[in-house]
Parts: structure tokens; C-alpha cells; sequence
């Protein structure tokens, strides 16, 4: 069956197909490289061209999830996200706005260690993490598991008064012109704004790893070994700076709910910052990850500003639907907090067999109508595969835009 008589099949298909929200997004993310002038361009384009026609008559749209990751470059950042929201306006591609200020950081930022290199400033062992109570347990560097094993500087301290005024120096300088958009946008395009989501699966001592004797590793070429054992936890300094305990012992299996707690004062900061600076609280999202317990869901990913998008890296016939914790949650916070729904902060099935994605975008994002994106990571899984393009235009042309 051709694509063309598929469209026109949309157009007057029974009622009963209709399925999801008003709205409904798959988002192709990408972390934009500032050096890259026509990597926007190639991935919108693509969308444009692959998935256009059919985001016009669906109401499951395809559109982008970019990260912006300023360090020290925010001016030529804030040039970017202009270009690149003037190009998804041309070319009628959805975007999802996300900007790291969580695991790629300037090195001046935090370096309270090495009198050598700038930005050092002794007063910054405050805005680092620690493995103890006291600042001499202050680390130096971590480590992430990305496929390989990454160094990277110290663990911010994620509640530290002076890390936030530096986040919030962020979100003042790029927020405003999404806002600004938006603005602008005919009431015929607001669709194209997806939202904006704070957080980058936000885990204490996930994506930054703190092993014995790390500090030592400094001035050292090689890493230790990435064994779970010698893995010493973080949190401290977060935990102490915000009151949430100043002593005894840290750990997963005992005080779990002191790391949520990080998690949800964090993210609601960013949340309620981004608010405060004109973006729409149901256009707002955090991301972390889903948790099994109600408390733990609710101290970490639900607030006043914003809606819920954790990770889901599960099995393709689940979803976070399926998660009982999750969806209690989900009806509280709509009734408490003016929760509007969820996304998909990232996920990814590894697999290009046709009929298992049409069954997840129909059965785990149409038939879902809380959920309102799904972010796609590593978009190559899908970019010029027959086969899962074809499940998502087949999908896409099952669900006539309800507009």
C-alpha cells in the first residue's frame, strides 16, 4: 500500500482508530555540537523529509529532543538555539529543549583542588560532592560508565547555593528566547514546541562514580578498576546542605529516601526556575528515573512545576505504564500538583524488527493518552531503518490528528 492512499485512508478513517492525546510526540534526541553548523539541519531536515507529511495528519508527531551542553561557551549556545528553533519553525519539526547543567560542567566551576588551573577557589569544596561529613572527604574526580569508562571532574553538589545561581545564570540566558518563540509562534504551530525538560536522568553516584582512593587518581593517567564494591558513596555534602541529614551513615540499602530527596529539591529548583522565567508548567518536564515505591516517586520526580519524564530502558512489552508505583503517583500529582502527564525522558528497544515497534508506538505510546513524548536515544537505531521507519509511519497513520 502506498504512502499516498495511506494519508488519504487517515482522512476518513473510522472513529474508533483514534487513539492517544490531542498530541502526541516520538523525539529523535541528539546532544548538539556547537562546532557543527549542519548538524541541526541534517537531523531536522531528515524528520522533515521521512516524517512530515504524516506529522501534519497524526496525532503522533516526530520531531527532536536536543541537548545543549554551554560550559563556558554560553554566548555561541545561546546563537544556536536561535538558529535551530527559527529552522524547526521552518521546517515544521517538533523540538524538545533540553540544557545540561548537570554532567558536562566547566572545570573552573568547581575547582576547589588545583591552584593551577583556573577558576580555583578553596571555598568551592562547598559545591562539590563529598564521601563524608566533613569537607576533607571533598572528591576531585569522577567516573562514568557510558559504554566505556569516562573521567570526569567532581560531582557537583546539586543543592549548593552557589552551583544553582550558576544553573540559574543558564536558564536565564537560553529560557527567554524559547519563551520568546513561543510567543511568536501562530496558534496553528504552538505543537511545535514539545517542552522543555530539566535534569539529565539526574542519580547520585550513577552518572558520576566516586571509587576508593579516588582522589588519587588525580594526577595519575589511569583509572581504577570499575569494580561494584570499591565504589564509595556520594551525597554528603547535598544532604548536609539542605538538612536533609548531617549524620550517620549513607548508603542505597539504608537511607535511599535521602537520595530521592536530593533528586526532587534539585529538579524542582530547575523545574520552578524555568517557571519563573515564562515557560508553561505542562510544557515542563524532569528526568530521572522511575522508582518502585510511591515516596521514593514522589520525593524524586513530582512537583508543582513540572511533569514527570523518567528513563525506561525495560523490556519492549512494558512500559512505565506497567509500573503500579509510577501511575499512583502520577493520578496523585494530577489531583495535588496540576500534573498534566508524563514522557519518556529516553529509551530505546535495540532491535529493528518491524512489528516489535509498531506494537510499542501503538499498544505503549497511542493507547497511553498520559503519555505525552517519548525521547528516542541514539536516533541512528531508527535514521535510515527501513523497517522501524515504516512501524512509525504505519503507527503515525493510525492515529488521525483529533485538531
Amino acid at each position: 500500500m502506498t504512502f499516498r492512499l495511506l494519508l488519504c485512508m487517515v482522512l476518513t478513517c473510522a472513529p474508533e482508530m483514534v487513539m492517544g492525546a490531542v498530541d502526541q510526540y516520538l523525539l529523535l534526541n541528539y546532544s548538539t555540537s556547537i562546532d557543527s553548523r549542519t548538524q541541526a539541519a541534517e537531523m531536522m531536515t531528515y524528520v522533515h523529509d521521512k516524517f512530515g507529511a504524516a506529522s501534519k495528519v497524526s496525532s503522533l508527531k516526530v520531531g527532536v529532543a536536543i541537548i545543549y551542553t554551554p560550559k563556558e561557551r554560553l554566548a555561541e549556545h545561546v546563537v544556536r538555539l536561535k538558529a535551530d528553533l527559527d529552522l524547526a519553525k521552518q521546517l515544521q519539526v517538533p523540538v524538545l529543549i533540553q540544557v545540561d547543567t548537570e554532567n558536562w560542567l566547566p572545570e573552573t566551576l568547581l575547582n576547589w583542588y588545583d591552584p593551577q588551573k583556573p577558576g580555583y577557589d578553596p571555598a568551592k569544596v562547598a559545591d562539590v560532592e563529598w564521601y563524608g561529613w566533613t569537607p576533607d572527604t571533598a572528591v576531585k574526580l569522577c567516573w562514568r560508565n557510558w559504554g566505556t569508562m569516562v573521567r570526569v571532574g567532581p560531582h557537583p553538589n546539586l543543592l549548593s547555593p552557589r552551583f544553582q545561581a550558576w544553573e540559574r545564570g543558564i536558564y536565564e540566558a537560553l529560557a527567554p528566547i524559547v519563551v520568546q518563540w513561543l510567543k511568536d509562534l501562530p496558534a496553528d504551530q504552538q505543537w511545535l514546541f514539545v517542552g522543555w525538560k530539566c535534569g539529565w536522568e539526574t542519580t547520585p553516584n550513577s552518572q558520576y562514580a566516586y571509587f576508593k582512593d579516588g582522589n588519587s587518581y588525580y594526577q595519575r593517567t589511569e583509572n581504577p578498576k570499575w569494580v561494584e564494591a570499591d565504589k564509595q558513596i556520594i551525597g554528603y555534602n547535598a544532604a548536609k546542605t539542605a538538612g536533609i541529614q548531617t549524620s550517620g551513615v549513607l548508603d542505597y540499602q539504608h537511607t535511599y529516601d535521602v537520595f530521592m530527596k536530593i533528586i526532587g529539591r534539585h529538579l524542582s529548583f530547575l523545574a520552578s526556575t524555568a517557571r519563573a522565567l515564562g515557560l508553561p508548567r505542562q510544557k515542563l518536564f524532569v528526568h530521572t528515573i522511575v522508582q518502585g515505591v510511591d515516596r521514593y516517586n514522589m520525593d524524586s520526580q513530582f512537583n508543582a512545576d513540572s511533569n514527570p519524564s523518567p528513563s525506561f530502558y525495560g523490556k519492549p512489552t512494558n512500559s512505565l505504564r506497567d509500573n503500579p508505583s509510577f501511575m499512583r503517583c502520577l493520578t496523585k500529582a494530577r489531583a495535588d500538583l496540576g500534573t498534566t502527564g508524563y514522557g519518556i525522558g529516553e529509551f530505546n528497544l535495540g532491535t529493528k524488527d518491524y512489528d516489535t515497534w509498531h506494537a510499542w508506538f501503538t499498544e505503549r505510546l497511542l493507547r497511553d493518552p498520559d503519555c505525552i513524548f517519548q525521547a528516542l536515544y541514539n536516533y541512528d537505531t531508527m535514521k535510515g531503518k527501513a523497517s522501524v521507519e515504516q512501524a512509525l509511519h504505519d503507527a503515525m497513520l493510525s492515529a488521525p490528528n483529533k485538531r
